[in-house]
C-alpha cells in the first residue's frame, strides 16, 4: 500500500473514507489469497452504494494482516469502484492470516429475518421485484411497497387466504393475485374468494375457469423461470383474476395479446406504487 492508503500495524479497527482509487491500489496489492470474484453480488453490493443505502454506521470491517495482506472485503471494495463513491468503513488489522478461515462463517440473513415480514409475504414481491430487474432484492426494495396494495394482498395472501394446495401457493402465483387484486380493474374480494376455493381445494365452488386451471396446474408445466413474468403460474393467475366476472369465459388460454397485456398492468403498477 502507498503511504495514503497506508495501515497502522497496530491490530485495532479504525473508521476510514475509502475512495476509488484506494480501493483499487488494495485490489491490486493486497489481494492475494481471496476466493473467486461473485461479479452479481459485486453489482448488487454496487446498486446499494450508487441508491445511497450503504451506512456509514456498518460494523463490518474490511480486514487486513499487519503486512497488508487484504483477508476480507474484496466483494465491497470491487462495489466501491464500480459505484465510484467514497465510503467509510471500519478498517481493521490483524496480527496474521489464519483468521481468514474464520470469516464469512455466520449464516446469511434472509429478507423476511431483517424486515420482519414472512417469507411468503416477500416472496411474491420478491419476485417481482426480480421480474422489474432487480436481481437481487434488498429489504430497502421491499420497504418501499410497504404501504401499498401490493404490500397489502400479499398480507392478504398470507394471512387470509392461507394456500394450503401446493399448486397455488407459488410465489408467482401469489403475485398474479397481489397485482390484478390491486389494479382496481376487477373486485379485489372476488379475487380473493377466488383464490382460497382454490387454495383450500373448494371444489365445489369452482367455476369452470377454476376447475380448468386447476387441471392445467395439475397437468404441470416445464420448469418456470422465477424472474420472468412468462412465467406460466403468473400469468395463468393473471387471466383468471383478471376475467373473474367474466361469465362468458369457461377456460384459461393465453395468447401474445394477453401476455403484453398482463406485462403492461404489472409494469404500470409497480412503478406508480413504488413511487
Amino acid at each position: 500500500m502507498n503511504e495514503q492508503t497506508k495501515i497502522n500495524n497496530d491490530p485495532k479497527f479504525m473508521p476510514m473514507d475509502v475512495t476509488p482509487q484506494m480501493a483499487k491500489d488494495w485490489i491490486e496489492k493486497c489481494n492475494i489469497m481471496n476466493r473467486p470474484i461473485r461479479s452479481m453480488h459485486v453489482r448488487h453490493l454496487a446498486r446499494q452504494m450508487e441508491l445511497g443505502r450503504w451506512s456509514d454506521e456498518t460494523p463490518q470491517p474490511i480486514v487486513f494482516t499487519v503486512d497488508g495482506i487484504l483477508l476480507d472485503g474484496q466483494h465491497r471494495l470491487l462495489a466501491l469502484i464500480m459505484a465510484n463513491k467514497v465510503v467509510r468503513f471500519q478498517v481493521a488489522t490483524v496480527k496474521n492470516d489464519r483468521i481468514f478461515r474464520y470469516l464469512d462463517q455466520g449464516a446469511n440473513r434472509s429478507n423476511s429475518d431483517i424486515t420482519g415480514l414472512h417469507s411468503s409475504i416477500c416472496g411474491p414481491i420478491q419476485y417481482l421485484l426480480r421480474c422489474m430487474n432487480v436481481k437481487k432484492p434488498t429489504p430497502a426494495d421491499i420497504e418501499e411497497y410497504l404501504n401499498t396494495p401490493l404490500m397489502t394482498n400479499a398480507k392478504i395472501a398470507h394471512e387470509v387466504i392461507k394456500p394450503k394446495h401446493r399448486h397455488f401457493k407459488s410465489m408467482p402465483f401469489r403475485a398474479s393475485f397481489c397485482i390484478a387484486a390491486g389494479s382496481g380493474l376487477v373486485d379485489p374480494e372476488k379475487c380473493a374468494k377466488a383464490f382460497f376455493d382454490l387454495g383450500s381445494l373448494n371444489v365445489e365452488n369452482f367455476t369452470p375457469m377454476m376447475k380448468d386451471i386447476y387441471q392445467q396446474f395439475d397437468y404441470g408445466f416445464p420448469k418456470q423461470d422465477g424472474r420472468s413474468l412468462n412465467n406460466e403460474f403468473f400469468m395463468r393467475g393473471m387471466f383468471l383474476f383478471l376475467n373473474i366476472d367474466n361469465k362468458r369465459r369457461t377456460n384459461v388460454r393465453i395468447y401474445d395479446s394477453f401476455r403484453k397485456k398482463a406485462k403492461h398492468i404489472t409494469t404500470k403498477l409497480m412503478r406508480e406504487w413504488k413511487s
